[in-house]
């Protein structure tokens, strides 16, 4: 029997994806500008984690958030050369990081086709990226906040940014965190 496709591709035409996969963004050092690149360069969707993204710069112990900011430019723009053109290019941003919209904000600027934040709920997230490109994704965990999201749908400015996923965990909650994403239209 033949497998039909869960759905054609032509809907994610405008996302410049070819492969309907997110790659997960997993930090520390995971997740950087060489595997999302790799992933952005096949057609899909490349994720660099945010967390402690400066952690090899030469200025880090000193200059933490400066060296994360710098981090995220730096890894964006590498994942970009890399994939010449193809796919997206996102970051991973926990909305627990103190940080967080510092984050989001230099990620937008450098960039980023994506941000895609969990571990918390980023309801200021629309606002962060409006007036750019920059898709966004809510990680949800429960049924309770996914049935805050229409808040997202009903702000004319980011209705057509928000990405629709399924998470698949590859390994369980507490193991080792990696997942991938398949989208939905």
């Amino acid at each position: 029997m033949e497998k039909k496709p869960v759905f054609g591709m032509n809907a994610f035409k405008e996302w410049n994806i070819k492969v309907p996969l997110i790659q997960g963004g997993m930090g520390v050092g995971v997740s950087l500008s060489g595997l999302a690149g790799a992933v952005t360069a096949e057609g899909g969707i490349g994720i660099i984690s945010t967390a402690q993204i400066g952690f090899d710069e030469p200025d880090f112990e000193n200059h933490e958030e400066e060296c994360n900011l710098r981090g995220i430019r730096k890894h964006i723009k590498r994942a970009k050369e890399i994939a010449k053109g193809e796919g997206m290019v996102g970051v991973n941003v926990m909305v627990a990081l103190q940080h967080y919209k510092e984050h989001v904000l230099e990620a937008v600027r450098a960039g980023a086709d994506v941000v895609i934040c969990g571990a918390g709920l980023p309801m200021d997230l629309p606002e962060l990226v409006k007036g750019s490109l920059t898709k966004i994704a809510p990680v949800v965990s429960s049924k309770r906040a996914a049935a805050l999201l229409p808040l997202y749908q009903k702000l004319p400015s980011v209705s057509n940014t928000l990405l629709h996923y399924e998470s698949i965990s590859c390994c369980s909650a507490g193991g080792c965190g990696a997942w991938a994403c398949i989208l939905r239209r």
